[in-house]
């Protein structure tokens, strides 16, 4: 390697995982028990987006360019909080993250903000929105990226909290979600649950080499196939956040659609 993997923090969460933050270079690391790396940060630039996951997760500004109203299910070291938060200043977000540690580690260590748009909770996802109404309005965007040590977070991702996320869930708005293939038995639950919740409403984008999907949900049939209006809005928002979202939609016709449908959609039929 390059760099030397530094470890400057290590603690075990309220829930006995251990936690690390690792600098390397110009990169600080976010781990978990394991190799893995639950969050990366630039530490000359803490609001890009490190990781190719979380890039491909800001393909949902696709179908919502302006969002106003989040939900955020898990922190890890908040790369798509700042993000957000960074780019759309008009944007409001709530955050749950059900370990107090983590939430410690995000502020102190990978610069997550503390702001009056920003609301961060100590809590499990599903019981928090057991808890809690819905907001008014409703949310626009809500992003769920759950993960502990082990991989999916499997209390999270069960039908019960998916039927609570679409009540939070605007007409107009978008649900992404964060799946892996690792385990496939889990990620075909996951797809099946989805579809079902959400009517079929349901496109899917591969990140890349990695076994990450990421599933965007709606409560209404997305303009996935306004062909001019998406590739126009893909062109728009790469020059202002740029992130290649022309590519992401590529991928997602390519992945979602049949050779027949993307002909046409270049037809602009």
């Amino acid at each position: 390697m390059r760099y030397p993997l530094k470890v400057i923090h290590r603690s075990r969460s309220d829930h006995n995982t251990v936690i690390e933050v690792c600098d390397q270079g110009p990169m600080r690391w976010l781990h978990f028990g394991s190799y893995l790396k639950q969050s990366a940060m630039k530490r000359d630039d803490p609001n890009h987006l490190v990781l190719p996951y979380t890039r491909h997760m800001m393909a949902s500004l696709l179908f919502n360019p302006h969002p106003s109203n989040g939900l955020m299910i898990g922190l890890g070291g908040g790369s798509m909080v700042k993000f957000l938060l960074h780019h759309f200043p008009e944007c409001r977000l709530h955050v749950v993250e059900h370990s107090q540690t983590v939430i410690s580690m995000a502020h102190g260590y990978f610069e997550v903000p503390r702001s009056p748009r920003l609301g961060i909770y100590a809590d499990d996802g599903l019981d928090f929105l057991l808890r809690n109404q819905p907001p008014s309005p409703a949310c626009d965007l809500i992003i769920i990226d759950a993960f502990d040590s082990d991989g999916m977070a499997q209390s999270v991702y069960a039908h019960k909290f998916l039927n609570y996320c679409s009540q939070w869930l605007s007409d107009s708005g978008v649900l992404a979600i964060n799946l892996t293939r690792t385990n496939m038995r889990l990620y075909s639950t996951m797809l099946d649950a989805l579809k079902s919740r959400f009517n079929g409403f349901i496109v899917t984008l591969p990140c890349g080499l990695s076994k990450n999907v990421i599933a965007f949900a709606f409560r209404h049939t997305p303009p996935f196939r306004q062909g001019q209006i998406m590739f126009e809005r893909a062109a728009s928002l790469k020059q202002h956040l740029k992130l290649d979202f022309p590519f992401f939609l590529k991928k997602m016709y390519k992945h979602n659609l049949t050779v027949r449908e993307r002909m046409l959609i270049r037809m602009g039929l």
